[in-house]
């Protein structure tokens, strides 16, 4: 079984991966700071961290994994209800925005350390309202407007996932998620359909078919009993997902690389990062708080202190200096929250976002 410890574990390795990814996958993000990459070139690090770009695809795998599973738990068999149905989305929706709205109104406290909203959203005063409005619904990349901090392009995709894989649920519960997965590849190809959101169908899709399969714990069982099994199948995960980095170096048709090196990543993760207890709860604990460290990490070394990170020199100690910081501003965050009743005041919220799907019911049916 795939549990929540699991999947935080697999979070916390995107997460790593996240970061190394947008501190190296550029040279002129830190011109002009000296770095040494023994014991690899400057070209390998960037083209290492260009690799690292999976990540995107992990957190999309890792949500239609969950949501198919959390789905099925409270629906089983059953046609959800539309006040079910929209209890389900609304309340995913809602922890979603609340999380990012936090840090969102952060950033512009923080604003002078390097990034306002005069630098976001330029200087003419009606313009700027309606693209912090859209930022601040974390709509700014489909758009295609400002943002407070470019790396908030993947809210759009997250709200994407949000709305569509009820909807993807429903389907598959009649039809099958393997159907709904070849039936979408098929007719992206077919379509020609090649654009960001696109690119992660197949790996979102491909979370839910692992779920309905139980690929991982079908996976864990076999040859369970044998002495070389667990290192046999590591082994076997661990090639799959070198050769499937070596095949994207060059190709990812329609996602579908990136979907199955998350798999087989993913995999890898639950067979030896779970038996090693320090790594283990390391990258749970990166897990935990990877939507904060997703929000936060671009503004503090990219906008307010860039000249910091990189004054460290070495790519692995400018990474963990960035995770140690960037983690340590989530739990305070996170302590925040608690302190100032954020949590409970939007939970208060949400319940009667939530409610108001009865009432629509009840109105539809007079």
């Amino acid at each position: 079984m795939f549990t929540k410890a699991e999947t935080n574990r697999c979070k916390g390795i995107a997460i790593l991966m996240l970061l190394f990814h947008h501190l190296f996958n550029d040279y002129e993000e830190y011109a002009g700071y000296p770095v040494e990459y023994w014991p690899l070139t400057g070209d390998q690090t960037l083209h290492l961290a260009l690799l690292c770009k999976l990540c995107v695809t992990i957190f999309v795998f890792l949500s239609g994994y969950g949501i198919a599973a959390v789905y099925t738990a409270k629906f089983q068999n059953q046609e959800p209800t539309k006040e079910q149905f929209w209890k389900f989305t609304v309340s995913r929706y809602w922890k979603l925005m609340t999380g990012y709205w936090f840090v969102f109104l952060l950033a512009l406290i923080c604003a002078p350390l390097g990034r306002t909203p005069a630098q976001a959203y330029g200087t003419d005063f009606k313009t700027a309202v309606v693209y912090f409005i859209i930022d601040f619904f974390g709509l700014s990349f489909a758009f295609h407007t400002p943002t407070l901090n470019p790396t908030w392009w993947y809210l759009s995709v997250a709200l994407y996932i949000v709305f569509l894989m009820p909807f993807v649920m429903k389907i598959a519960k009649k039809t099958g998620t393997l159907f709904v997965l070849a039936a979408a590849t098929g007719l992206l190809q077919l379509m020609e359909i090649q654009s960001v959101a696109s690119t992660y169908v197949f790996g979102m899709l491909l979370g839910a078919v692992c779920f309905e399969w139980d690929i991982f714990g079908k996976w864990s069982r076999m040859f369970a009993g044998k002495k070389a099994g667990f290192f046999g199948k590591s082994a076997v995960l661990l090639a799959a997902t070198v050769l499937l980095l070596k095949f994207r170096m060059n190709y990812n048709y329609y996602g579908m690389v990136d979907g199955l090196t998350s798999m087989t990543l993913c995999g890898f993760s639950m067979m030896v990062f779970s038996k090693i207890p320090l790594i283990g709860r390391g990258l749970e604990i990166l897990g935990i708080h990877s939507a904060n460290i997703f929000l936060i990490h671009n503004l503090m070394y990219s906008y307010y202190f860039l000249g910091f990170y990189y004054s460290f020199r070495y790519p692995l100690v400018i990474l963990a200096v960035l995770t140690a910081t960037s983690l340590a501003v989530s739990v305070a965050a996170e302590k925040l929250k608690v302190r100032i009743g954020y949590e409970k005041q939007m939970k208060k919220i949400g319940e009667k976002l939530c409610k108001l799907g009865e009432r629509m019911e009840r109105d539809s049916e007079i």
